[in-house]
């Protein structure tokens, strides 16, 4: 679980719970009310992902497409930039077996290769999601 703030509104049902007639008397614990804010957000959280779970291929595309969208594709460290690096790596390392396998002194070298791999990365992205990944 992230460590990060819960919401107002967990908090306050966290507390609730202290002044419920099983729990009155038990002396309320702030940070046990703070991890158990932490949780519910979290259930709220895994919740509202499963509403938005696709049920078929197309409508999938349709949301890994704009998650890419919203999160700044150009930018290093984002999800589409992730997937633009692994693609680009996945080329980079087939390409590179094939030359390991080609005679010695024949092929590319690792800038090439380097370049090579990030415009086929570049083109799949655009062609599946329709986002710019070319820094």
């Amino acid at each position: 679980m992230m460590d990060i703030e819960p919401t107002t509104e967990s908090l306050m049902t966290a507390a609730q719970c202290w002044g419920d007639k099983e729990t009155s008397h038990i002396e309320m614990n702030s940070a046990l009310a703070v991890a158990f804010a932490k949780r519910l957000d979290d259930a709220k959280s895994i919740r509202e992902c499963a509403a938005k779970t696709p049920t078929n291929v197309g409508q999938a595309m349709t949301v890994i497409k704009q998650e890419m969208i919203d999160d700044n594709p150009a930018d290093p460290g984002s999800y589409a930039h992730v997937w633009h690096c692994n693609i680009a790596m996945m080329c980079y390392d087939a390409i590179t077996k094939k030359l390991l396998d080609m005679p010695k002194g024949r092929g590319l070298d690792h800038d090439d290769i380097h370049a090579v791999s990030n415009d086929a990365a570049s083109r799949f992205m655009r062609l599946c999601f329709d986002v710019e990944t070319k820094s």
